[in-house]
């Protein structure tokens, strides 16, 4: 069940705490290989050259499969699901970074094609 929501999802929200202490949330895009989440980003981005190998980080997918409305707010409600994964944050190198540079535009491909309306 967690491993078909993350695979229909598109965002994590990756949240840390800044150097302040402060909890910040990031939207990222990513692609799951197994066990790992794989997120779009450059290392040269100061958020996650911060969190490579030395943060503990949370992120977290959201998907709202339908909404219920009644005659009443209190009434309404969402149908969702979510997964939240804790872990750490790991560059990956050269060789690493090729093969899986393709699975995440082959995955992003494949959604954009099944989420067109025509």
């Amino acid at each position: 069940w967690a491993y078909d929501a993350v695979d229909d999802g598109w965002v994590a929200h990756v949240a840390h705490l800044d150097e302040d202490g402060l909890p910040v949330a990031t939207p990222m895009l990513y692609v799951r290989r197994d066990d790992e989440l794989l997120l779009h980003g450059a290392v040269a981005n100061s958020t996650m050259r911060r969190w490579v190998d030395s943060t503990r980080v949370s992120a977290t997918i959201s998907l709202i499969d339908g909404l219920v409305v009644a005659r009443s707010a209190f009434n309404s409600s969402v149908a969702y699901r979510s997964v939240r994964i804790k872990g750490s944050i790991q560059s990956l190198d050269g060789s690493e970074r090729d093969g899986h540079g393709d699975d995440r535009s082959d995955y992003l491909a494949r959604a954009g094609q099944s989420r067109v309306h025509g």
